[in-house]
């Protein structure tokens, strides 16, 4: 008795999720639909929860099915996309978007938040603040060397006529950086016609020493490719697909949850509009999720909170 009753609960159960199963497909939602859909929401970067998209027809089904039958297709919806977004090729992809877009690169280091760095320069007093010039001195450093020989020729111009000025300081130091700075520039100077990729070397050398860095391009080089990594790493960190995720569902979550499924709304013309004013301006998304019903809006919550949870 008992084993005809087990098997008649896994054959209703079976008969119950092959229906639910069948939501996608009665709307009319295909598989590529839900592709170009998802990589539109992690590709949009605005702090505002993307509105999804679906045909005419699609949210006319929609309408048709009782609103537990809408939070079913909430449901099924949601573990489809949420299979193909976690699916090693989505992630794949958005790694080489973000790549490209963003020079976001996971080298895998431990970036500080800007908070973090400058409570490290509090704290480690005059050494830390040696070590952030020095890595502002490679950044524009690297900034520079990308730049054409001829494009520094102004810069340059411009610094000579400044350490020259520096060199007749009455503050002798002063005055002895800016000798240094302006004979070894003057070195450079014939280097501008003859030789352009020499004087952009020597310069940006030379430009790294009145900033406090490093007086030769190889440690300049090396330091700069560290801040270039944790740049790279600070984009990655930021717009990476789990980390843009979990805004993308905080953000639905925080929305969803204030909305006021009791608002009474009025026809005026063929726009039907909301009675309290301050409903008009709500997100676009509070109100398809006004439409949409308590029921299914409840489903999607609760699947964007156990989603965000496994980020």
């Amino acid at each position: 008795m008992k084993r005809k009753m087990m098997l008649a609960c896994i054959a209703c159960l079976s008969t119950a999720l092959m229906g639910w199963q069948g939501f996608m497909e009665s709307l009319g939602i295909k598989h590529s639909d839900l592709q170009a859909q998802a990589e539109r929401a992690v590709r949009n970067y605005g702090s505002e929860v993307t509105m999804p998209w679906f045909s005419v027809q699609t949210r006319n089904a929609a309408k048709s099915l009782s609103e537990q039958n809408r939070a079913g297709a909430v449901r099924e919806i949601g573990a489809t996309v949420k299979a193909l977004m976690m699916s090693k090729p989505f992630m794949d992809a958005h790694a080489a978007y973000i790549g490209q877009s963003f020079k976001a690169v996971d080298h895998g280091i431990k970036v500080q938040s800007p908070e973090e760095k400058q409570k490290a320069m509090m704290a480690g007093g005059d050494a830390a603040v040696d070590e952030a010039t020095k890595q502002a001195a490679a950044q524009m450093a690297q900034m520079l060397l990308q730049l054409p020989a001829a494009g520094l020729v102004p810069l340059f111009e411009s610094d000579l006529s400044d350490w020259e000025r520096q060199s007749k300081s009455t503050n002798a130091q002063t005055a002895a950086n800016g000798r240094n700075l302006y004979s070894k520039a003057k070195v450079l100077q014939p280097l501008i016609a003859s030789n352009p990729e020499q004087f952009k070397r020597g310069y940006v050398v030379l430009k790294s020493i009145d900033m406090g860095g490093a007086g030769d391009l190889a440690s300049l080089e090396s330091s700069g490719n560290r801040v270039r990594q944790e740049q790279e790493q600070e984009n990655w960190n930021k717009h990476n697909l789990r980390a843009v995720l979990k805004v993308k569902l905080n953000g639905f979550i925080q929305i969803a949850s204030t909305v006021d499924f009791a608002a009474q709304t009025v026809q005026q013309g063929r726009v039907v509009k909301f009675v309290n004013p301050a409903y008009q301006g709500k997100p676009d998304i509070w109100k398809a999720c006004y439409r949409a019903g308590r029921a299914p809006t409840a489903a999607a919550i609760e699947f964007a909170r156990g989603w965000a949870k496994e980020l």
